[in-house]
């Protein structure tokens, strides 16, 4: 029933391991692995529901296949043919076309086909063709034919005739081999993504993840007197082998739609008013992790996602900064903050901000070099450009309605935006460190706008926040780069993060 050597990748020797071990058991019995647990697992198209539909689907086709395309009268079950062999690895077809003569037959797949044959004497036996061939860069329903007026299919209709400019079409036996499996994930047309930030901190010898997100209310659906919206939240992180590290499935959250303010870890985002946002942390070790999280509205089944993947580190001894938090607010809960519990952060997932609002970064600094007293002192470099647009990843950033232009306001068009408008930037520090810079720049791309505060103390490790006033800023995305340097080592370590201004 697995067969997961038609799935597998060719780095994945643990999986080609187990899979060998299983082929060699005499007593032909079945049994899960740790091996096969992680190569379903990191396929699991909702981590939130109670079964693996990838792998459900898997043993479907595997079933399927041994009961269609099984040879009885040569004892061949139906996993190990051309075509049981391609319905396991690639699953239904959109739609199959066959010759009249019912020797050649061919199954279409949204960019790619492939063709078989019968030598028209044993009507069980279909191997992969040769008269026909398939192109895996092939338009949709498209297929290499000798004659498409001889066809019939499935949807009555012959597929279009199609003329190779470019590359030959390949052989179907190559194009199964090439072409990567194929799975149509179930949910695929109630799932959207959510826009995040995930912030990796060291805390002991652990790693501390504040984890943030935003839901828009347009995805969700309030009911009842109070207006209330019923969510299903779950938080999954696993390692680089995808061996579990913490879990939070079907925490059930119950918000009212009108809230202002922060409500059992989510309130709603000071910027547009259309969004709620939900923000934890957890603990975990250092080292490569796979972030899921999944938010599911009971009301209209609608699943807010994203998966990401980050490697969480810090040096034991170099000088090393951690992300940058952008945050709609930082506020200080007493005259002398002393560590990261000490100040009240509202983070900003959405990474933007409008030019009311400063941008509120939060980041903390580690392995300070003292001197003999005991005293370390560091510069901070705050420097605002443009970025590069092979850095922008759009799925960081959400859309926005903007009523008073009538359209939609999409991450490219926003980039493409802003020239050499002067402006003005203030980065604003917290008390703590005593010092205001105000700077003017330009808006092109070639010039970068910088500001460096000293910092002094008797700390190893620091924290340090600002506020940028970006009410001179032309709308569009920009990259804040915070550059540290040890003045007692010499050693520097630098971070960024995007954000986006708008009207």
């Amino acid at each position: 029933m697995e067969s997961v050597d038609l799935l597998q990748g060719k780095g994945d020797q643990t999986l080609q391991t187990t899979l060998q071990r299983l082929k060699g058991d005499t007593a032909q019995v079945w049994y899960d692995s740790p091996e096969l647990t992680r190569f379903w697992r990191k396929q699991d198209p909702l981590f939130l529901s109670t079964y693996n539909e990838r792998r459900m689907e898997h043993y479907s086709r595997v079933a399927y296949a041994n009961l269609r395309f099984s040879r009885p009268s040569r004892r061949i079950a139906g996993w190990q043919t051309d075509m049981g062999k391609t319905w396991i690895k690639f699953g239904r077809y959109i739609h199959r076309a066959r010759t009249l003569d019912d020797r050649s037959e061919t199954w279409f797949y949204e960019s790619f086909s492939i063709g078989f044959k019968s030598d028209g004497i044993d009507i069980e036996a279909w191997t992969f063709g040769e008269g026909w061939e398939s192109n895996a860069n092939a338009p949709s329903g498209v297929a290499r034919m000798a004659d498409a007026e001889k066809v019939i299919t499935e949807f009555f209709r012959p597929p279009e005739r199609h003329v190779w400019l470019n590359t030959p079409p390949k052989l179907p036996r190559d194009v199964f081999k090439d072409t990567p499996p194929r799975y149509v994930d179930p949910y695929k047309n109630s799932k959207y993504s959510l826009p995040h930030q995930v912030a990796a901190f060291q805390e002991g010898d652990s790693i501390r993840v504040e984890l943030s997100y935003a839901i828009p209310k347009n995805r969700l659906r309030a009911s009842g007197r109070e207006g209330t919206v019923n969510l299903v939240d779950g938080i999954f992180v696993f390692d680089a082998d995808w061996k579990e590290v913490y879990q939070k499935p079907d925490t059930f959250v119950k918000l009212k739609w009108s809230a202002s303010g922060p409500q059992e870890g989510v309130g709603t985002d000071s910027l547009r008013r259309n969004h709620l946002i939900s923000y934890s942390a957890i603990y975990t070790k250092s080292g490569p992790h796979h972030v899921a999280v999944e938010v599911l509205d009971q009301g209209v089944g609608s699943i807010g996602t994203f998966r990401d993947q980050r490697t969480f580190s810090f040096s034991d001894t170099a000088l090393s900064v951690s992300d940058l938090l952008l945050a709609s607010e930082i506020e200080s809960q007493k005259p002398s903050p002393e560590d990261r519990k000490d100040l009240k952060i509202i983070p900003n997932p959405l990474r933007t901000f409008r030019r009311s609002e400063p941008v509120s970064v939060y980041f903390e600094v580690y392995n300070l070099k003292p001197d003999r007293d005991g005293r370390t002192e560091y510069d901070v470099s705050y420097r605002i450009g443009r970025p590069e647009k092979k850095e922008i990843d759009p799925a960081l950033f959400a859309a926005l309605d903007l009523p008073e232009a009538q359209a939609r306001v999409e991450i490219e068009g926003v980039q493409e935006e802003g020239g050499p408008v002067d402006y003005r930037v203030r980065y604003v520090l917290p008390d703590r460190n005593r010092i205001s810079s105000q700077i003017i720049g330009r808006a092109d791309k070639e010039t970068e706008i910088a500001v460096t505060a000293r910092y002094t103390g008797e700390r190893r490790d620091d924290f340090a926040y600002l506020q940028v006033d970006v009410g001179q800023m032309p709308r569009g995305v920009y990259k804040l780069t915070v550059a540290v340097k040890d003045v007692r080592s010499g050693r520097t370590a630098e971070r960024d993060a995007l954000f986006r201004v708008i009207e």
